[in-house]
């Protein structure tokens, strides 16, 4: 019996032991916990997690889950993987002015773990951001302005626009623009018909479905204009004193009877007789030039939008004129043998623009800051970009470096201008035709970049004395040097560049008169060449 009582014992014991053994954790359970949500947005927000005790063989699964408490189905991000565990998502798409609610959730293939539940409330929607009115161009009786929608205040935009107020008068006007799509942005506004001769203060707004939100106003002076109420109504507008002004602005429509009338008034009649009219500063800022009438000058009419060939030729009185802020065409010989004039400014909308020869007074050429077709850089016109030269006024002289933008010159850039040294980075690739035609140049370094030296570039440059042509020179084009009387010409070109018969043809026996200057190791090329070989006087 006693030995019964051991084996039982013993029994109980083993079972004792091998149950402990059986029940002991193998992977203790993990834990989650979020922290508060950062970066909180209109529609964002990020959210992050805390894994503590991962379970040794660690979450296989790991998300976000998030709700609006209003309702609303529960949104999940994708399987997250912990960095020092840890893990953090960006919650996106959330609607403005709502209380969210989010948890962690995870498990290892053994349990389904959940964090604590949090809330974060998104920013609500507010009225837009709006920047101050910057002025970019003024006439008479309109104002080119431009602001920004900076923020949209989380709604559309249903509405933007100036709010103009006579200071003296405290009538009030809004002006709208166009929304083609409900966004933040820059907005440019053309405000014409203002009031004359008034204190305005400008005041750009915007709405959105919350409210309105107004920018820094700023303050502009309007003048007194002559408005054409109809094409072909200046005649009688201005009566039997026409010829007695030197300064005036304009408005409203003028079509090629009020051009003629015009040009009476700035001292020539239609068929070239001095009027004794006083006009030396127009102000056509405000003017649409239209269609119809009669010629201004013989075989001319107007165009709508266009300052056309000879508007103003040959008005020697007339100093200063601003263009119509419509003009989106300014012909070539516009303004032709205007000797007076002294300042153009380019208008806004302006997108083609010719020279004009004999305007020895002109030293500026400006730019509307609205224009995005051209720039001015210390009065000389240019594209956009400041690559390419367009016009160089005659007004100025000296000495003359093109920026490091520039790599083309455009068609008689430089024609009849009175700068006597010239220079030309190596930027410089293209030249166009008769781009120092009639200059003033006395001596010229053209690029190392330049491949051609195209037609009849420095014909009847009378003053131009030496040049030095570029390495990269492969052609030249015929009446290259017509006229020019050039002692030398340095060429660093290795090989000769192509030329015509008619490349040295001049005025000037070129041939006999000038010495060509070549590199050493090519001066036997240059001799033996059927075209360079030419002049009788060839040295290295």
């Amino acid at each position: 019996m006693r030995h019964y009582v051991i084996l039982y014992i013993i029994a109980i014991v083993a079972m004792a032991s091998g149950c402990s053994a059986y029940d002991a954790p193998f992977n203790p359970r993990p834990t989650l916990s979020v922290e508060e949500a950062l970066d909180i947005t209109r529609n964002e927000a990020t959210v992050a997690g805390v894994i503590a005790d991962n379970g040794g063989k660690g979450l296989t699964s790991l998300r976000f889950e998030w709700w609006a408490n209003n309702g609303g189905i529960t949104s999940s991000s994708p399987s997250l993987t912990p960095d020092n565990g840890r893990v953090e998502y960006r919650l996106q798409d959330l609607k403005p002015g709502v209380t969210y609610s989010y948890r962690l959730r995870g498990d290892n293939r053994r349990v389904e773990i959940t964090s604590d539940n949090m809330q974060f409330t998104t920013l609500p929607n507010v009225i837009p951001t709006v920047s101050q009115l910057t002025m970019l161009a003024k006439g008479p009786t309109s104002v080119i302005a431009s602001f920004v929608i900076e923020d949209n205040g989380g709604e559309d935009i249903i509405e933007a626009g100036c709010h103009i107020r006579n200071i003296d008068s405290e009538k009030t006007v809004d002006v709208t623009t166009n929304l083609n799509e409900a966004t933040t942005g820059h907005i440019i506004m053309t405000m014409t018909g203002l009031d004359k001769m008034a204190n305005l203060e400008l005041t750009p707004y915007a709405v959105n479905t919350i409210g309105e939100a107004t920018g820094n106003s700023i303050v502009v002076t309007t003048d007194n204009s002559i408005s054409t109420t109809s094409p072909g109504s200046l005649s009688l507008l201005m009566g039997e004193d026409r010829y007695g002004y030197t300064s005036l602005s304009f408005s409203g429509q003028m079509n090629g009877d009020d051009i003629r009338t015009l040009r009476g008034m700035a001292g020539l009649d239609f068929y070239g007789n001095d009027t004794g009219g006083h006009l030396t500063a127009i102000d056509l800022t405000d003017v649409n030039i239209v269609e119809g009438g009669g010629n201004y000058i013989e075989s001319r009419t107007t165009e709508n939008d266009v300052i056309g060939y000879g508007m103003f030729k040959d008005l020697t009185r007339l100093q200063s004129v601003m263009l119509p802020l419509s003009a989106k065409r300014i012909d070539e010989q516009a303004f032709k043998n205007c000797s007076s004039l002294a300042t153009i400014t380019i208008p806004a909308n302006a997108s083609s623009i010719g020279q004009s020869d004999g305007c020895t007074s002109l030293s500026s050429i400006q730019v509307s800051a609205a224009n995005m077709y051209f720039k001015s850089i210390d009065g000389v016109l240019f594209n956009a970009d400041a690559t390419k030269i367009m016009w160089f006024p005659l007004g100025k002289d000296g000495d003359y470096t093109l920026p490091a933008s520039v790599k083309s010159i455009g068609e008689y850039a430089f024609r009849n201008c009175r700068i006597t040294s010239f220079t030309m980075s190596d930027n410089i690739t293209e030249i166009s035709m008769g781009a120092f035609y009639g200059s003033s140049v006395e001596s010229v370094t053209l690029s190392n970049s330049l491949a051609t030296i195209p037609q009849a570039t420095f014909q009847q440059c009378l003053n131009l004395k030496c040049i030095h042509i570029g390495s990269a020179t492969s052609l030249i084009g015929e009446y290259a040097f017509d006229g020019c009387p050039l002692s030398d010409i340095y060429i660093s070109a290795e090989i000769p560049p192509v030329c015509y018969n008619a490349t040295f043809n001049s005025s000037y026996p070129l041939l006999t008169s000038c010495t060509l200057h070549v590199p050493e190791s090519s001066l036997a090329r240059y001799k033996a060449h059927d075209k360079w070989g030419k002049f009788e006087n060839i040295t290295k």
